[in-house]
């Protein structure tokens, strides 16, 4: 939209983005497609929420695997109790609707034409979003500005 229609957009705010970044891999898309599909996301939910109740840490492992660049041993052990019961409570409210299709939908990268302020709220380590080297210049350049969030493992 800011880049399509930028006399609507004053500024941008990205937080959880998809960025451009070839993610999630093509074996992911695929098999993402056939489950998250409308006829049979609520069921994939169902499971996700029962793997969490009767294998938390497996469930875990699983859906944090894809979301950093860490290996996932690495994630689990930096996650104290409290943030791993907060992640199980939050996997197992979680549904889709249509929405995790649309992230892995191929986007033309049209980051270059964005000419409003923009934050990218990420981390380092976040697998679908690239990170380039902030800018921490006190004057605002066109395009987005990337500030890095403290990850919660490190």
């Amino acid at each position: 939209m800011a880049a399509r229609h930028p006399h609507l957009v004053d500024r941008v705010i990205l937080q959880s983005a998809v960025g451009f970044a070839p993610w999630p891999d093509r074996r992911t898309r695929l098999a993402g497609r056939l489950v998250f599909n409308s006829g049979v996301e609520a069921a994939t939910w169902a499971a996700v929420r029962l793997l969490m109740r009767t294998a938390p840490q497996a469930g875990l492992r699983l859906l944090l695997r894809g979301l950093s660049t860490l290996p996932v041993r690495q994630v689990m052990a930096a996650l104290s109790e409290h943030d791993q019961a907060e992640l199980l409570a939050l996997f197992g409210l979680m549904r889709s609707g249509r929405g995790f299709l649309n992230d892995m939908l191929a986007v033309p990268d049209c980051a270059g034409q964005v000419t409003q302020p923009a934050l990218v709220i990420a981390t380092r380590t976040d697998r679908s979003v690239p990170s380039p080297t902030p800018n921490p210049s006190p004057r605002p350049s066109p395009g987005p500005s990337w500030w890095p969030a403290r990850p919660m493992a490190t």
